[in-house]
């Protein structure tokens, strides 16, 4: 059975972070793909928090949570995810990831040739903002 419990006992901790009439005002993208997955998700989600930050890349792997393991009597174990991580509007991510605002994936020329095509991407959506 799982329950839907807020673990936060100190409700001044709740709510992280405020508002920064000096925050950087240029553009920021951030990177992701299938190999994100774990804390760089939880980071992830931080990130989307922060007005005008752009995902590029691909899904995330929808990996993050804790791992919990029980010992059979055969000896084998078996192990799942015991934390359920949510969006802060409540949608989850477990099995799900992250999803990019524009999706952008390598190709095989595009490996063939070295080209990194996620961060040209960014590159191009920084310069846009200058």
């Amino acid at each position: 059975k799982f329950c839907f419990i807020d673990n936060i006992i100190d409700k001044t901790y709740k709510f992280a972070g405020k508002n920064n009439p000096n925050a950087y005002k240029g553009q920021v993208v951030v990177l992701i793909n299938e190999y994100t997955q774990s804390a760089a998700e939880l980071w992830a989600m931080i990130f989307k928090k922060v007005p005008k930050v752009i995902f590029v890349g691909s899904q995330t792997a929808g990996a993050d949570g804790n791992k919990t393991s029980i010992k059979m009597t055969d000896g084998s174990e078996l192990i799942f995810s015991g934390l359920g991580i949510y969006y802060p509007n409540g949608d989850e991510t477990q099995r799900i990831g992250i999803q990019p605002d524009i999706v952008v994936r390598p190709t095989v020329e595009s490996i063939r040739d070295n080209q990194d095509l996620l961060l040209l991407k960014a590159l191009e959506l920084i310069d846009q903002k200058k």
